[in-house]
Parts: C-alpha cells; structure tokens; sequence
C-alpha cells in the first residue's frame, strides 16, 4: 500500500467519521424532540397515578369511620396508633358499640376528620399542637389519651 492508497483510505476514513457524526447529531435532535413529550407523559401519568392512589385511600380511611347521628359522642382515632388500639380492643372486648351509641372516626388519612378534631378541642382549650389521638368529645367535654377514654366508656356502661 504507498502513500496515495493510505490517503485515500483516511479520507473515506474521516468521510465515513464525519458522516457518522451527523447521522449522530440527527439522532440527538430526534431525541430532543422526542423527549420533552416523552417527559410530559411521565409527568403526566406520575400525577393521575397519584391522584388515583391517594383518592383510594381516603375512600379506604372512610371505610374506617363509623358516623352516627343520633350522638354528639365521637371517638377520633389514628389508624396506626398504639393508643388508639389499645382503646378498639376495649371498645371489642367490652362490646361498647352495643352500650353506647358514638361515632369513630379517623384522623390521620382524612384531612376533614382531622380539622373536625381540632375544632372539638379548642371547645375545650386544647391548642392544635398539643392535641392527639385518640380524642375523644362527648358534646361538653374533651378526653385525650386511651386511660382517659377507656374510663369515659366504663362509666357510660355502668350509667
């Protein structure tokens, strides 16, 4: 192979790198083409996925509630607090809900509920920031803490 070979063979070398280049480039502006619709979509979907997930566990949380009209007793509770269960298994136990006639409902997925609670204590005096669950409201007064509640519900069995 002499010298005028080896130069053609480099420029169909360079022609073909150069070549490749802009089949490259092309492809890059495909692609930014192709991506911000690309972005959108998952944005898009990202959001009506969560929109869908969180709709579905406020109806779940509802499900938790038990709303009665006939008693301004009602019981609000958390789903995953310890304090709170410690009461439901004394409300079972002691089956309370055929004694007393309240309403239960949850605070900790259901923004309503929640304001709803607050709106109970500060009846009371109770701050937000030093309300928790469970909390009970009886129509006159409030009971924090499940020692506090459980004694509510044995002296309205007893009456």
């Amino acid at each position: 192979m002499d010298i005028s070979e080896t130069a053609g063979f480099l420029r169909i070398d360079v022609f073909r790198t150069v070549r490749s280049f802009h089949i490259n480039r092309n492809i890059m502006k495909i692609d930014k083409k192709v991506f911000i619709p690309s972005l959108l979509f998952v944005l898009v979907f990202s959001y009506a996925s969560w929109t869908i997930i969180a709709q579905k566990e406020k109806v779940e949380a509802a499900k938790l509630d038990v709303v009665r009209t006939d008693t301004p007793i009602v019981f609000y509770f958390g789903e995953t607090c310890p304090h709170c269960k410690i009461v439901e298994e004394f409300i079972e136990k002691n089956d309370v809900e055929s004694k007393v006639k309240f309403s239960k409902k949850e605070v900790y997925n259901n923004k309503d509920n929640a304001d709803e609670a607050v709106a109970k204590a500060a009846l009371c005096g109770i701050d937000k920031k030093n309300l928790g669950v469970p909390f009970l409201w009886d129509g006159e007064k409030c009971y924090i803490g499940d020692e506090q509640i459980i004694n509510f519900f044995k002296e309205k069995i007893n009456e």
